[in-house]
């Protein structure tokens, strides 16, 4: 029989963990036999180092050489740094020190004032990596999506009452909470989301430090990394991911404490709840709960979740009474779990879309890259160390289990969409808790140090100088300026608009969607259409029925082939062209206008508004 332990301290498990590795690179789209070659010779020097007295000194000097001598001349890639890291974050140089480790750095003073000053930094640095981009209207189209339905509410409707977009109602509802505080306005909107970055970032510190037990050093940089991976143009965007993590890591800190306490487990399954009610996707983590509940104290085992259920029921059972009272409660049900179950079965790539994330990481700093890799491939040392130790460290064990599930969720998910790992990004710089080696913690606080100087903080600049110009910026916007444009050529508020692109004009306007499903690309995702058609929540023909009233204008795009830009699966016949339409004129919009208005511009995109004469 195998020992498996014995296969842990003999370094037997990363034979298996390379081995599977190896039989995975084309799965990760390292297709190129140089890269298979490169895996082989680091392999090798792995081992071979592994055998010697002095293999230390011989392996770290072999892969110091490499970087160097590549870095040099500027052919360092990103499939290299990926590999060597790989064998570098899981060489040991001595011998189990892991749990050892974590008292090493741990400085258990309960200084108020050192916590205060540590999140005051957090709170700063977040306000200058978050607020970047602010002089782009637009980052993703999902934004103005969100607020377009969150506007509803100002109106008397529910969410999915008169506009529909796939995600949960209390999206929605803390969305227009933000847009009522901003009083509307949409930049400013921007920053007041930040909170829930800030939220994230001081959670991690509080897990790191109070569950952890670590220093208030090691705490903060665990944070720094959540923000500066999120410090990037798509994760500055207003994602449900983010405001979710908030109460999943709210919840995650709540269990976690080695105390019972019945009020400490009724707020984490509120927080559960309300996690779920934002992105129904988190009950995936839900299974961790369980787990941790079950290998915790076994006398409390019931109690916990019992009390945990009555945080967590209570709050979906008042949203489902609410939808039912204004009979809302298919199209609530058919949201909840229909389409996200149908969501879950479209194709997906997934260690490759896991590769292109961390290479994005890369293409923005090669310091990043690196501190993200050296965490990522440091699991593989967490889970030899858990398995060496018997499974016998809760805070350990729960930390792996809910990293896995964020790892599963970013699979069940099934798109590759950036803001679909954000829960890794999130769980992950935890494990700063748990490196081991000198090594390993000297090229971390190395690269964070470049990745601060040579990345963050030359952005600080155009943090400080959006937000000290934040109402010219907010005037200037070109969509803005654009729904000013259409709303000056009726003489009166009634008129209606059929938005299939460019939603922000919508909410500037104040008006609501003609079309029922308000997001451009979910009129072509069959598994959304399908499941409102079944249900007769839209009808077949829905779009031709719309243009068939011809309202007053229409917003759409096209590619410079002339081809609609977004497809529509359910009228397929319709062309975004004044020529087609009866008795309709097109208003001259320059197109560079968009350039400076979306921070992912596509230039073969064509922005169009036709009028419909009455």
């Amino acid at each position: 029989m195998i020992n498996i332990e014995k296969l842990s301290k003999k370094r037997y498990l990363n034979i298996i963990y390379f081995s599977i590795f190896y039989l995975l690179l084309n799965s990760f789209g390292f297709n190129d036999s140089q890269n298979k070659v490169i895996f082989l010779q680091l392999l090798t020097v792995y081992f071979v180092s592994s055998l010697l007295k002095i293999g230390d000194v011989i392996f770290y000097s072999i892969n110091f050489a490499i970087f160097v001598y590549y870095f040099a001349q500027d052919g360092l890639t990103f499939t290299l740094l990926f590999l060597q890291l790989l064998f570098i974050t899981t060489y040991q140089t001595n011998e189990y020190q892991f749990f050892r480790g974590i008292n090493i750095w741990s400085r258990n003073i309960a200084v108020s004032r050192k916590q205060i000053f540590s999140l005051s930094l957090i709170f700063f640095i977040v306000i200058v990596t978050q607020n970047i981009y602010l002089n782009f209207e637009i980052i993703d189209h999902d934004t103005s999506t969100s607020i377009l339905v969150a506007n509803d509410l100002f109106h008397g409707y529910l969410p999915y009452e008169r506009q529909w977009d796939d995600k949960q109602p209390l999206f929605y509802v803390l969305n227009s909470l933000i847009l009522y505080i901003s009083d509307k306005n949409y930049l400013v909107y921007k920053i007041f989301f930040d909170i829930f970055t800030f939220f994230n970032a001081a959670l991690i510190f509080l897990i790191a430090q109070k569950r952890n037990n670590q220093s208030y050093f090691a705490s903060t940089i665990s944070s720094c990394i959540y923000i500066f991976i999120s410090s990037q143009p798509w994760a500055t965007s207003e994602y449900s991911e983010i405001m979710s993590l908030t109460f999943i890591g709210g919840s995650y800190f709540l269990v976690t404490s080695s105390t019972f306490s019945k009020y400490r487990y009724i707020s984490a399954g509120l927080f559960f709840a309300f996690a779920t009610l934002i992105n129904i996707g988190t009950a995936v983590f839900s299974f961790g709960f369980l787990v941790i509940f079950l290998i915790g104290k076994q006398q409390d085992i019931y109690k916990k979740i019992l009390y945990f259920s009555f945080g967590f029921i209570p709050m979906h059972l008042l949203v489902l009474l609410i939808y039912y009272a204004n009979g809302l409660i298919k199209i609530y049900l058919t949201t909840l779990i229909s389409i996200p179950f149908s969501y879950t079965s479209t194709d997906t790539y997934f260690f490759y879309d896991i590769r292109v994330f961390i290479e994005s990481l890369f293409n923005t700093s090669l310091f990043l890259a690196v501190v993200f890799l050296l965490l990522f491939f440091n699991t593989i040392n967490i889970i030899n160390n858990i398995i060496h130790s018997k499974f016998q460290h809760f805070q350990i064990n729960s930390y792996i289990l809910f990293l896995t599930l964020s790892v599963i969720f970013f699979f069940l998910a099934g798109k590759g969409y950036y803001h679909h790992f954000l829960y890794v990004v999130f769980f992950l710089p935890m494990s700063v808790s748990y490196i081991d080696g000198w090594h390993l913690k000297l090229t971390l606080y190395v690269s964070i140090a470049l990745l601060s100087v040579l990345h963050i903080a030359p952005l600080a600049k155009d943090s400080y100088n959006n937000i000290y110009s934040f109402e010219d910026i907010y005037n200037d916007y070109p969509i803005k300026k654009l729904s000013e444009k259409i709303d000056e050529i009726f003489e009166s508020d009634d008129y209606s608009i059929l938005a299939l692109d460019n939603l922000l004009v919508l909410y500037y306007l104040d008006k609501p969607n003609e079309s029922y499903i308000v997001h451009p690309t979910n009129h072509n995702e069959y598994f959304i259409i399908n499941n409102l058609i079944e249900k007769n929540l839209i009808s077949n023909n829905y779009l031709q029925t719309i243009l068939n009233k011809r309202p007053d204008v229409i917003v759409c795009s096209i590619s410079k082939d002339g081809k609609l830009y977004y497809d529509l699966s359910t009228y397929q016949n319709f062309k975004c062209d004044e020529r087609e339409l009866k008795n309709s004129s097109v208003l001259k919009i320059p197109q560079e206008i968009f350039s400076k208005s979306e921070f992912y511009y596509n230039s073969n995109k064509i922005n169009k508004v036709i009028f419909n004469s009455r």
